[in-house]
């Protein structure tokens, strides 16, 4: 495994998943698809990888990230707040889905009254088993998040996307490459967000010696998490890479462009 992520000889290529969905109405969309998936740095090899990665980690600021604790705060007991009471509540629908969902567009710069159009497009990447629905979200949220760039160019704000379209150095994501790391921002950030509070809760319920430890003593907490991250990944599945040649790990001969 260490092999396969470090060999030079393994790569990233959108054009390669598009082979793999082989499903006609996927291919009918295909320049939609590629575009989703091509533009983003989970599917880009250094040296463009890190072009990416450097000017998103730009947004992601102490200071943009302090200012928003407070309102992560306010929005889960907030949410807390709505399930006081009730004699059993889904977790999922009640806490895990909404919070992160929430964060994540105030974080990008989503005026509030669309966090719930937002909502709709991230259920479709995350859940969509039919292209036409995947299809239909990518180009409604690709054509918002543009139209958002030319706001935030116009009167930008302390926000992610005003800090990636107003910057002017040769790394500049184009409207493409922004429009991309939105999407890759809220589908991934948010179902692995999801995925987090799920397991560990499930894994404090079925552990409550454990539940008991941390609730007496919340510095634990840091701990804690790091093992929610380890004991039940949120993460279930590694973006593929291909062989750009013949490759030999282990005494077996790995075929050009397999994955």
């Amino acid at each position: 495994m260490r092999q396969a992520l470090s060999d030079p000889r393994f790569a990233k290529d959108s054009w390669q998943i598009m082979r793999i969905l082989r499903d006609r109405r996927i291919q009918a969309h295909q320049e939609i698809f590629s575009q989703a998936l091509s533009h983003h740095m989970l599917n880009t090899d250094p040296p463009e990888h890190h072009r990416l990665r450097h000017m998103v980690n730009k947004g992601f600021t102490q200071r943009r990230v302090r200012r928003l604790r407070p309102r992560i705060e306010q929005i889960t007991d907030q949410l807390l707040d709505a399930v006081q009471g009730q004699d059993s509540v889904d977790l999922i629908e009640a806490l895990a889905f909404p919070l992160p969902i929430t964060v994540m567009c105030e974080l990008l710069g989503v005026p509030e009254e669309d966090h719930r159009t937002f909502r709709a497009w991230t259920n479709a990447f995350v859940l969509a088993v039919e292209p036409d629905v995947f299809r239909d979200a990518s180009v409604s949220m690709d054509a918002y998040i543009r139209e958002l760039v030319a706001a935030k160019r116009a009167a930008p704000g302390d926000d992610m996307i005003s800090a990636l379209a107003t910057e002017d150095s040769e790394s500049a994501l184009d409207d493409e490459e922004i429009a991309a790391m939105a999407v890759l921002l809220l589908a991934a950030g948010h179902e692995t967000t999801v995925n987090l509070i799920g397991n560990g809760a499930l894994a404090l319920v079925t552990h409550p010696d454990q539940f008991a430890a941390l609730r007496a003593d919340r510095s634990l907490l840091p701990g804690a998490i790091e093992e929610f991250l380890r004991y039940e990944s949120p993460v279930n599945q590694a973006t593929l890479r291909f062989t750009k040649e013949p490759v030999e790990i282990g005494g077996v001969l790995i075929p050009r462009t397999s994955s």
